[in-house]
């Protein structure tokens, strides 16, 4: 399983924050050049060009710094499956060069989409200024698209500090002819979208897998980075420390509240997406996924889909056993 994590230009960010429909289309374009990497990447070409691989896409809203920063963490299966038998086609890992013509490819497709679809036509530089909207979530709610913008461009928007940026404590996109700039290993930036594809995780470790998926999964605040300081601010510590050596992000408590109102998903929208083998109308799917239908009677079966109890799932997920009794007991489920 490799890791693909997409970023994207600020003012795209915005436009993502509140409109699932243009999300879809967006992943979409992705995971179809995705698809097609995988199918030219196959040795066995021709039967390649009606095989698939599998995707699961976690849309995360959040960055470092309490911002909001709409990305992709995409899990692709290294490989592709025949439709016929879902014999399984082992690809060879992704070199530089590969992972630098499938971002210029990204962001070509996703700049000429939006050009299509008039997007780039209403902004020309950065993100949308406060002041200057011309859209549905403005029209709407101009509070709440204000907290979207502010948030994106690392600003306040309300205030005494309204319109400045974020304040730091310690030490042009839209055009197609740019090549794109390594930045480390198997990642590349071009015209403000960038592709990180280094973090691989072989067959059979589900242990390191798992680890990954709570990663991706992780919620936007870490509690213990933050703290709150003698004057009633809020001090938020960065997971790693920028370039020009800030290490915290300061905030009033009101601004704190707004950071966190830009980070709410609109509402009947899935977060988590599945593509190719692993989508649920997929006719080869079950071939791939086992069902716990498969494993009924079988008295050492060991099945990882198994349906887990509520409580056991809390468990699993907050470290916190439900079932513990202040009596010292345990406590059982009636119904």
């Amino acid at each position: 399983v490799r890791q693909w994590v997409i970023s994207f230009p600020r003012q795209l960010r915005y436009w993502l924050a509140y409109n699932p429909k243009l999300q879809t289309k967006i992943i979409e374009i992705v995971i179809r050049v995705l698809q097609s990497y995988y199918r030219k990447k196959s040795k066995q070409k021709i039967l390649a060009k009606q095989a698939k691989t599998g995707f699961v896409t976690l849309i995360q809203r959040f960055g470092s710094a309490v911002n909001l920063n709409i990305h992709l963490h995409i899990l692709a299966l290294e490989g592709l499956f025949l439709n016929e038998n879902a014999k399984f086609i082992p690809v060879a890992q992704p070199t530089d060069e590969e992972v630098k013509k499938v971002v210029k490819v990204v962001a070509e497709r996703l700049i000429k989409f939006l050009q299509k679809k008039g997007y780039l036509k209403t902004f020309d530089d950065g993100y949308a200024p406060e002041g200057f909207f011309d859209d549905d979530l403005f029209q709407n709610n101009a509070a709440f698209a204000t907290c979207v913008s502010a948030s994106v461009g690392y600003k306040i928007g309300f205030g005494e500090n309204a319109g400045q940026p974020i304040r730091k404590v310690g030490s042009g996109w839209g055009n197609m002819d740019d090549e794109p700039l390594p930045t480390s290993r198997r990642c590349f930036l071009v015209n403000g979208f960038s592709l990180h594809a280094n973090t691989f995780i072989k067959a059979g470790n589900i242990k390191r897998l798992e680890q990954l998926c709570n990663y991706i999964l992780r919620p936007p605040i870490a509690v213990d980075r933050m703290s709150k300081l003698p004057d009633g601010n809020i001090l938020y510590q960065l997971k790693r420390p920028y370039s020009d050596g800030t290490s915290h992000i300061e905030f009033t408590q009101m601004e704190f509240m707004e950071k966190l109102v830009a980070l709410v998903p609109p509402p009947r929208a899935n977060t988590i997406r599945y593509h190719g083998v692993l989508a649920s109308n997929c006719k080869i799917r079950s071939m791939i996924v086992p069902g716990i239908q498969e494993n009924k009677g079988k008295k050492d079966c060991n099945c990882q889909n198994k349906k887990y109890e509520w409580a056991s799932l809390l468990k699993r997920v907050f470290k916190i056993d439900i079932l513990n009794c202040s009596c010292g007991g345990k406590l059982k489920i009636v119904s």
